[in-house]
């Protein structure tokens, strides 16, 4: 039996096609892939294949003044939560 894979990927083209490129391809060799990545990454949805397993966590820059840090670290701190929380769920 094959493990479960994780592929983490940043928000922007050049980090998703290498990402979905890798996911295909181990996909096509029986592996069970689910990519993980922020918003940013749903502008690319016309490039998915229609199944792949992907999983959107909140996530953020650290930038501007008191109040967006502290919205910044506030989801940040959602997206390590929901990050653990499917890491537990999908072993």
């Amino acid at each position: 039996m094959k493990p479960n894979l994780l592929i983490a990927t940043g928000g922007t083209g050049g980090h998703i096609f290498p990402a979905l490129s890798l996911e295909k391809a181990l996909n096509d060799k029986g592996y069970r892939c689910l990519v993980v990545a922020d918003t940013r990454f749903l502008r690319f949805q016309e490039k998915f294949r229609q199944s792949l397993e992907y999983q959107i966590i909140p996530s953020s820059s650290l930038s501007g003044n008191p109040f967006s840090l502290l919205i910044s670290s506030l989801k940040i701190i959602g997206g390590l939560f929901a990050a653990i929380n499917l890491i537990l769920k999908n072993k």
